[in-house]
């Protein structure tokens, strides 16, 4: 539940609530933990992909 609060507090995902799609999930493969000052790599940490029907 950590990682899903934040993720929720993510700037990323500040989407207003009319945007938002009701049937959107996420799912973790790996949660690892990182000292805080580990050096950000842009355009990594996040993958998303539209799920088929």
């Amino acid at each position: 539940m950590l990682a899903l609060d934040a993720l929720r507090r993510e700037d990323f995902f500040n989407i207003p609530a009319e945007k938002r799609s009701e049937d959107a999930k996420v799912f973790f493969e790996e949660i690892a933990e990182i000292a805080p000052d580990t050096e950000r790599t842009p355009n990594t940490g996040f993958t998303f992909f539209v799920m088929g029907t």
